[in-house]
């Protein structure tokens, strides 16, 4: 029996396993994209107004939007993208956003008077051409350079260690043959990763997404034209006030306001790698050689950091050093590279080793999300005082097995804690939260409030999501209820998606 295509994502050629296509006739590519002659309708009556408001012609209640699918993952565009639209039409006759409910299903079409709004529509391209692709193989001044990510210093599961990542250099071929000439150490930095093209009296700075960013920092811009040299350079932008490191949405924050944002001036960059100098491309030199023109091309100012390196020889050296950088203020830990690390212009590199200062934090499972065709899946979680549950968020996909009620351990890098303006109930997020291990209970709030102080978590007012309110204020079975129902929607991955991504703004984000 023929097995069912399945089209949710085309197979990769390593999973094909030698099967030869299917040959016939010559096509040309033409004929194929002529083939498409309208728009493709998916689903009709898409969107619609459903409830009350429909049932009895106004509402002082919540507006109830459904939408005729599943509820859509983390980074589908039919999540965020979606509700940010609606949410923004609404405004427009004066709905605040807090007032939508958005519920899904899987096209079975509402069952009481409603109102429908959108059909779900592949629009047909007017010009329907090739678009050749080529791998970019050198750095250009005004070219945006694509920052490659590093592998990470502890294997699956593991908590970020100085022990771990003498595992991982250890246990690594190419890192093994080059501890005994010497790998390099430098911080960390935690604050939005940039890359700085100068030339002439033209400065440019892009943050790793591919957002010019120049116009928000002027302080700083300045002082990059102050350089005599010609450059394309890469830095992390940290905010310092008062002699005090900043935590990482409050620097964000800066990047994404609307206009010059006040602590702008505060900026500072630490500049720890050079691609392009006076006319030549040098992302091909060694790292270590690219380090010394970084040094002698940059000066030590108040506003630009020239990053230092140590190097080690052996693995109590490396674990030493890594110590060392990451208790240094304002470190997120450790990044170690090969002397000889050539600059990839890829998405990932295996001659950089990355180190994550983390802290760990015991919470209940509130809810549990299967990964779709993995055995992995993810969680909801909260804390406890008594029998009142807390949200802290979602963690990352793992393959430790927990169901609802049961108590997980998540290591995780910065603790953040909202309250409600009005309210004054308090509610927690995480920063790259991981499942290692499973434990005996959950944490309270005052360990919850001790991590905030230690990981520089933001503070801040924001009111607690619709989904959330009044959930505090019921019993646990109803609380725990309607926080499984509700919660999910309050995802701060999806949102960081989004913003990356242009959707929302970090403004958007705080308003919720």
């Amino acid at each position: 029996m023929k097995e069912t295509p399945k089209y949710d994502q085309p197979p990769r050629a390593s999973d094909i396993h030698g099967q030869l296509a299917v040959h016939g006739e010559m096509l040309k590519l033409n004929s194929v994209i002529n083939a498409f002659t309208g728009d493709f309708m998916i689903c009709e009556d898409f969107i619609s107004i459903v409830g009350g408001l429909c049932n009895h012609g106004e509402t002082k209640g919540d507006i109830d939007i459904l939408i005729k699918c599943p509820e859509p993952n983390q980074r589908s565009p039919l999540g965020m993208a979606t509700k940010f639209r609606i949410a923004r039409a609404m405004a427009k006759v004066g709905v605040d956003e807090e007032r939508l409910q958005f519920l899904y299903d899987d096209f079975s079409g509402p069952f009481t008077s409603h109102a429908h709004l959108y059909d779900l529509v592949l629009r047909l391209k007017s010009k329907r051409e090739l678009h050749e692709m080529s791998a970019v193989k050198s750095v250009k001044p005004f070219s945006f350079v694509t920052q490659p990510k590093p592998i990470h210093g502890r294997f699956k599961e593991e908590i970020y260690s100085p022990e771990t990542v003498a595992k991982v250099v250890e246990t690594t071929k190419k890192w093994k043959e080059a501890l005994p000439t010497g790998i390099l150490v430098e911080r960390k930095f935690d604050g939005v990763r940039c890359q700085v093209h100068k030339v002439g009296s033209k400065v440019e700075i892009w943050t790793e997404e591919k957002t010019n960013v120049t116009d928000r920092l002027p302080t700083l811009t300045k002082e990059f034209n102050k350089i005599k040299h010609n450059f394309v350079a890469e830095f992390e932008a940290e905010l310092w006030l008062e002699g005090k490191h900043q935590n990482r949405a409050d620097t964000a924050a800066v990047f994404h306001a609307k206009t010059v944002h006040e602590s702008e001036s505060q900026i500072i960059s630490n500049c720890y790698d050079l691609l392009w100098l006076d006319g030549k491309d040098i992302h091909s030199v060694v790292f270590s050689e690219r380090s010394q023109k970084l040094h002698s091309t940059f000066p030590t100012t108040e506003k630009i950091k020239p990053s230092k390196t140590k190097l080690v020889k052996s693995l109590e050296e490396l674990k030493k050093a890594v110590k060392e950088v990451s208790d240094i203020p304002g470190s997120e830990g450790a990044m170690i590279k090969l002397p000889s690390y050539v600059y990839p212009l890829t998405t990932h590199t295996s001659d950089m080793i990355k180190f994550k200062k983390e802290d760990s934090i015991k919470v209940q499972v509130v809810e549990v999300h299967h990964v779709k065709d993995s055995d992995a899946r993810n969680y909801l979680t909260a804390i406890k005082d008594g029998q009142k549950l807390i949200p802290v968020g979602r963690t990352y996909n793992t393959k430790i097995t927990s169901d609802v009620g049961d108590y997980l351990e998540v290591v995780f890098v910065e603790l953040s804690k909202y309250i409600d303006p009005k309210t004054k109930e308090a509610w927690y997020n995480f920063w790259s939260p991981r499942v290692v291990d499973k434990a005996s209970s959950a944490d309270s709030s005052k360990t919850a409030e001790a991590l905030v102080k230690k990981t520089g978590g933001q503070i801040a007012e924001k009111p607690f999501p619709t989904r959330y309110k009044n959930l505090l204020e019921e019993e646990e079975e109803d609380y725990i209820n309607r926080f499984l129902s509700n919660a999910a929607l309050w995802d701060s991955e999806e949102v960081d998606f989004a913003i990356s991504q242009e959707w929302i703004t970090v403004e958007h984000k705080l308003k919720q």
